[in-house]
């Protein structure tokens, strides 16, 4: 089975660690997803970006879903994010580039373009500081989450973030996801917000659909048993989410979108990182590095303890 790693931004620069301060969290194990996983991908921006299976949504409906902007002048949103607080949005680590000196992030619109509707007058807030959980892994795509701090609070109403035991995420849950972009394989992009409901499923089962020995990492989890219904790579950073309560954030997914379960991040099992910086942290703060700080940086992480920390970065 192919899969295809998700990255709408098709990001070609070396994975950023930086300083990590909490206690419980170690080096990851290795990548525990299968081999099989490819690191490129030879589609292209409007052929990743969609949600498949779905139907259009109201951003009344859900007005925290944002879509991420290169400039202010893009007309279409690359990744997805969650507004969590009125001045931040979190999304996959992929989506976060911090070579760029200015990102946006569009509130408020239920439309690609990232107009306003009838119903809601749209928001395109700069971002001033952008961050990585220092564990992703933009190999094996695992501790995929990152945060942008906007530069101004945003009005549109923020989602509830997921218990830290995962309650709301149990095996069996319903949950909806929402993303922009293409409406299947081989189709037009939609101009309209999607939402397609799919089922959580256990690790076990994600595993054995999957096949080749695959693997999930405990930062991971999947939804959708391959019907047709899923987000995909180009939906990365959206939210799946249950009654209004983020669990999930597009990570990856399979090559062929809908024919195997989704891979998401699991907001629980990241949820301290989440809440050190909603409360003022700086762990994992990329903002304004070059590629050259990045290969500096992540040279210290290859060669540091095992402990994988690095302090003072």
């Amino acid at each position: 089975m192919k899969f295809i790693q998700a990255s709408a931004l098709a990001l070609g620069f070396t994975t950023a660690v930086v300083a990590y301060s909490f206690s419980d969290i170690t080096t990851p194990s290795p990548a525990r997803i299968s081999s099989s996983i490819e690191t490129n991908t030879d589609l292209t921006v409007d052929e990743e970006s969609r949600i498949m299976g779905g139907m259009e949504a109201r951003i009344a409906d859900y007005s925290y879903v944002a879509g991420m902007r290169l400039d202010y002048a893009d007309t279409y949103a690359s990744c997805g994010g969650t507004l969590i607080h009125p001045q931040y949005v979190v999304t996959a680590a992929h989506c976060v580039e911090p070579t760029l000196n200015e990102t946006y992030v569009s509130l408020g619109s239920e439309y690609r373009s990232g107009s306003s509707s009838d119903e809601t007058e749209a928001e395109h807030i700069r971002v001033v500081e952008k961050f990585r959980h220092p564990l992703f892994n933009m190999s094996s795509v695992l501790y995929d989450v990152g945060l942008f701090k906007l530069e101004t609070p945003s009005t549109q109403q923020p989602a509830k973030l997921c218990a830290a035991d995962g309650s709301e995420n149990e095996p069996g849950t319903m949950a909806t996801v929402l993303g922009w972009g293409l409406l299947g394989n081989d189709t037009s992009v939609g101009e309209s917000l999607q939402a397609v409901e799919i089922e959580i499923i256990s690790d076990a089962k994600c595993e054995e659909l999957m096949g080749d020995g695959s693997t999930i990492d405990d930062s991971q989890m999947c939804a959708g048993y391959g019907e047709g219904k899923d987000s995909c790579e180009g939906d990365s950073g959206g939210p799946l989410v249950v009654n209004g309560t983020l669990v999930g954030i597009v990570s990856t997914g399979p090559a062929e979108c809908g024919a195997y379960p989704g891979i998401y991040t699991r907001v629980s099992h990241v949820l301290d990182y989440i809440e050190d910086i909603l409360n003022g942290g700086s762990t994992g703060n990329v903002t304004g590095m070059t590629e050259d700080d990045y290969d500096l940086v992540f040279s210290l992480w290859s060669t540091s303890s095992a402990t994988g920390l690095i302090e003072g970065l």
